[in-house]
């Protein structure tokens, strides 16, 4: 389902990634994704403004913590990724 909210067409998956920051690695769940962001469930305390690597399977993208709510990140990544969903992990629709 594509959040028609965002100028970016971003699909909202339940799917968990590798997030590394300055202070180790955390994993998290990926709530919806774009080639330009993603907004992730965090058990770790990040900060906004902090520069992160994302990682799921092969890919790898540099990003910064654009805001934090309640365990929620929203983060952007630096440089356009392209987005392939795998066909074993549908979207999320409702």
């Amino acid at each position: 389902m594509r959040d028609k909210g965002r100028s970016a067409g971003r699909d909202r998956v339940m799917l968990f990634a590798d997030l590394l920051t300055e202070t180790g690695e955390e994993k998290v769940r990926v709530r919806d994704l774009s080639n330009m962001g993603a907004m992730l469930d965090s058990p770790a305390p990040i900060e906004a403004g902090a520069d992160v690597i994302f990682r799921h399977r092969g890919m790898f993208a540099a990003a910064i913590v654009k805001w934090v709510k309640d365990g929620t990140i929203g983060i952007a990544f630096y440089r356009d990724q392209e987005i392939r969903p795998r066909a074993d992990q549908p979207a999320v629709t409702g």
